[in-house]
């Protein structure tokens, strides 16, 4: 008998049925996949190394490891069930925004307005229509937390995390305002909602970009 065989066996079927419960991409599938292939493996690896007379007390450890992998996938699922449910009421309910409300972004900039002349630091609030704000890491339906783009021209990639930086600021706490420094003469300010990832909405919530005037 192989005890190490066994117990690499059951790590690598307990990461393959972990990553096939929540698989939601080709690359997560593709890993629960290798993980499963190589739990087999060493499985098989563990039957070959078996000593003679044992095969029934292998043949019991094998079935208990294949029941640990089931129970595995089984727990996975139902502990990322109410994940994937949240996520697509998000989704169903956010979808809504590109028929109902073409002409009704429900995410603006309630100060400044487009136009106004300021002084730095401006304070800047933040305006959400129909919609909850959550911190990032919670997920709770129909919410997101803001994101201000400043001075940005090109928009990040919406179907990834959004970058941290000077000119896209996260505000992972759920903060609704903000104070920041900006550059003398004309700036732009622009709002993105993020899910708990800092991933934007499907379809994107964006707000109308803004121009202030710094004096």
């Amino acid at each position: 008998m192989c005890p190490a065989c066994y117990l690499n066996g059951f790590l690598f079927l307990i990461f393959g049925a972990s990553g096939a419960a929540i698989a939601s991409n080709p690359w997560v599938i593709a890993l629960a996949i290798a993980f499963t292939l190589a739990g087999f493996y060493w499985m098989w690896k563990a039957w070959k190394k078996r000593s003679p007379g044992r095969t029934m007390k292998n043949l019991k450890t094998t079935i208990i490891f294949l029941l640990v992998f089931a129970a595995g996938f089984i727990t996975a699922s139902f502990i990322t069930h109410k994940y994937f449910k949240n996520l697509y009421e998000q989704k169903t309910t956010l979808s809504s925004y590109g028929t109902e409300r073409v002409d009704k972004n429900p995410l603006y900039i309630i100060s400044p307005k487009n136009g106004d002349e300021v002084t730095s630091p401006v304070k800047v609030i933040f305006g959400l229509k129909d919609m909850g704000v959550a911190p990032a890491g919670m997920v709770k339906k129909n919410t997101g937390h803001h994101h201000l783009l400043i001075n940005v021209d090109e928009l990040p990639d919406l179907n990834l995390p959004m970058p941290s930086n000077e000119n896209l600021i996260h505000f992972g706490s759920g903060q609704t305002e903000t104070v920041v420094k900006l550059k003398q003469g004309i700036n732009t300010l622009q709002l993105i909602l993020g899910n708990y990832m800092h991933v934007p909405h499907q379809p994107p919530l964006i707000s109308e970009k803004i121009k202030v005037i710094v004096k």
